[in-house]
């Protein structure tokens, strides 16, 4: 389950501190590595400094009408590091009350900023309350090596616990397994995050799920993944020259990530039909479930 750690320290660190110890000591893909981390992630939590310092230099920036490289209203980066078993950051977050009382925008906001919406991660977290009241959170748990990912997939989820990030408090939750619904907190909170991330992380999907009917949903917007689907997205709409038609081929029969594959073949069914029923063969034969259910939809469409 999500990880309550029970620590404290009397020391103050910065973030380069945490992260050159990180560097030298920590297994971003290892939870209890991770977890080894909460005394020092509290000593950065006695820093009551270092994030006034960071808005401070973003108000400059707005002084200096370089407002192009102000962080997100939401989430601040303060160091990021990579070493040879992957890379860490430090970030602050900032949770609010609902930013309005009107339905529909509020819908909007909590969609944004993953309010309400049950999701996983695709890297390890190791969070403390830094100020305020502090966000709840619901937590459930699956089992990621029993899913091929589609949308709509039955996942079994089972429910851990509900939980508030209070000032001091330490919660880790894992990569790829814990599902965490965030809730508004009742007053302005900041959090504090140490992220471990494994070295293939831009390959790894994050989910959002229905845990309630127990069923995976879709990717999680704004994520690497997600990212990396977008071209396919953009030829399916457009259209594809030669070259961008050889590529897609290639990157529908070879690429190393199921979702880029499945979007290859869902692109190249627009942008070169005859191209796609070459490979429907392949396509039914890929080592993935997600691959395989992808090309037999479109199939179903062709044919409809």
């Amino acid at each position: 389950m999500a990880i309550t750690v029970n620590t404290t320290s009397e020391d103050i660190i910065t973030p380069d501190d945490l992260l050159e110890w990180a560097i030298e000591n920590i297994d971003p893909t290892d939870d209890e590595s991770m977890i080894s981390a909460s005394e020092r992630l509290y000593a950065l939590r006695n820093n009551r400094d270092f994030i006034i310092e960071k808005m401070r230099q973003q108000m400059l920036l707005l002084a200096s009408a370089h407002d192009d490289h102000v962080a997100a209203a939401q989430a601040t980066v303060h160091a990021a590091r990579f070493g040879s078993k992957g890379g860490f950051g430090i970030r602050s977050g900032v949770w609010t009350p609902p930013l309005t009382t009107n339905a529909r925008s509020k819908m909007v906001q909590d969609k944004v900023l993953s309010f309400v919406t049950p999701h996983d991660h695709n890297f390890s977290l190791l969070t403390i309350g830094y100020h305020g009241p502090g966000y709840q959170t619901v937590i459930h748990e699956y089992d990621r090596s029993t899913i091929a990912g589609e949308p709509g997939e039955p996942v079994e989820i089972s429910y851990l616990e509900t939980t508030n990030l209070t000032e001091g408090k330490i919660l880790y939750f894992r990569p790829c397994k814990d599902i965490h619904s965030q809730f508004h907190p009742t007053d302005v909170s900041i959090s504090l995050n140490l992220i471990g991330q494994s070295p293939n992380i831009t390959s790894i999907p994050q989910y959002e799920f229905d845990v309630e009917k127990q069923k995976i949903t879709g990717l999680l917007p704004g994520t690497s993944v997600v990212d990396l689907l977008t071209p396919f997205k953009i030829i399916a709409c457009l259209g594809g020259s030669p070259n961008t038609i050889d590529i897609t081929n290639h990157l529908a029969r070879a690429h190393e990530l199921d979702y880029v594959r499945g979007a290859a073949y869902q692109a190249l069914s627009k942008i070169d039909p005859l191209g796609f029923e070459s490979l429907i063969a392949a396509g039914m034969d890929d080592r993935s479930l997600l691959v395989k259910n992808t090309v037999k939809e479109i199939c179903r469409e062709l044919a409809a």
